[in-house]
């Protein structure tokens, strides 16, 4: 059985410390912070998933764990923004930018930003092509490694499917490796759109490659009655 609690406040410590050590080595986060040494980027990852988490709690985040801190996702409700101007200081968003340096905020704020933009806007539409506005967003779900494989994020993302997507909204979200892709693909998830970071610089895993393909993401939706196959876990 997987035991799933919801949060507001009291889970943002936890879940950013739970994300830092689970994403320590994903592809995303290991190229936008690529200026940084391993060892450096390690460390201050806590810092970094604390102020988005905080950035997420300040706009109405919902945050989730399962089996006492095995695994925790964060939802960013239907017309909620983790990046609203209004929530940027108390957050810390504009410290954690100016700490990060220029190549860092660059990659997240514009080459990032951009892409899922462009994602959003051409994949997020219903079943007649009209542009989808408002939407539930997996803004993070984070798995350790020795938890992985338990089924611990596929259950909380079907309870959330369940219980809170009653209004007809759809699900949004980007999986950042393979594995987590074809997870949230067996929750009946739909791939709509790709990026690529540091596409014609860096590989697959973020290491700098001349004329590499770039790093992959997978803007994915699931629309309320879409099915779910069997599968595992990953992030």
């Amino acid at each position: 059985m997987v035991k799933v609690t919801s949060g507001g406040k009291d889970y943002h410590p936890q879940a950013a410390a739970l994300t830092a050590e689970a994403f320590k080595n994903d592809p995303t986060i290991r190229y936008i912070l690529g200026t940084m040494t391993d060892k450096t980027r390690k460390a201050y990852l806590p810092a970094y998933f604390n102020t988005l988490f905080r950035a997420a709690m300040l706009n109405g985040a919902v945050f989730q764990e399962a089996n006492d801190w095995s695994s925790c996702a964060v939802w960013m409700l239907p017309g909620r923004k983790v990046d609203n101007p209004w929530t940027m200081v108390p957050a810390g968003l504009l410290g954690m930018v100016w700490k990060m340096g220029f190549t860092p905020a660059k990659r997240m704020l514009w080459e990032y930003a951009q892409q899922s933009d462009k994602c959003k806007h051409e994949g997020l539409r219903d079943r007649d092509g009209r542009v989808i506005k408002e939407y539930h967003y997996l803004f993070f779900i984070a798995t350790p490694t020795e938890h992985r494989g338990k089924g611990l994020a596929s259950e909380i993302i079907a309870q959330y499917q369940e219980r809170n997507v009653q209004d007809g909204r759809c699900i949004y979200l980007e999986a950042t490796t393979p594995k987590s892709r074809d997870m949230y693909a067996r929750q009946g998830f739909k791939t709509v759109g790709m990026l690529r970071l540091g596409k014609g610089t860096h590989d697959e895993n973020a290491n700098v490659v001349e004329g590499g393909p770039g790093v992959p993401l997978w803007a994915m939706i699931w629309r309320p009655g879409d099915k779910k196959s069997d599968g595992g876990d990953s992030h």
